[in-house]
C-alpha cells in the first residue's frame, strides 16, 4: 500500500468543484452554494469570544474589507450583529459598513 500524501483544503475544495461541474452545475451554481453553506456554518458557529480575542489591529482584520465588499457578507455581518451586538469584530465591520457610501 502505498503512503498517501495529505490532501489540502485547496484540493478538496477543487475536487468538489469538479465533481459539482460533472454533476451539471454552473460556476455560478457551484459559488452560490459555497456561499450560501459558508454563511449558515458561519451564522451557527460564531463565537464572539473567540472572534473579538484575534487581537486585531484598528479597523479589524485585513480580509475584512474584501469581505464586506461583497452583498452576502454584509448581510450576514448585519444579522451576527443582532445577535451579537457587543462584538468588537462586528461593531468594527458595522461602522465601517456605515462609513461607506457604496453599502
Amino acid at each position: 500500500e502505498s503512503a498517501r500524501m495529505p490532501v489540502t483544503e485547496e484540493e478538496r475544495l477543487q475536487s468538489l468543484r469538479a465533481w459539482l461541474l460533472c454533476s451539471g452545475d454552473s460556476e455560478e451554481q457551484i459559488a452560490v452554494s459555497f456561499d450560501d453553506t459558508l454563511a449558515v456554518l458561519c451564522a451557527s458557529r460564531f463565537d464572539p469570544s473567540r472572534a473579538d480575542g484575534a487581537g486585531d489591529p484598528p479597523g479589524g482584520p485585513p480580509w475584512l474589507g474584501e469581505l464586506l465588499e461583497r452583498a452576502r457578507w454584509r448581510e450576514l455581518v448585519y444579522t451576527l450583529h443582532a445577535r451579537h451586538p457587543s462584538s468588537a469584530l462586528l461593531n468594527t465591520a458595522v461602522q465601517r459598513l456605515l462609513a461607506s457610501p457604496a453599502h
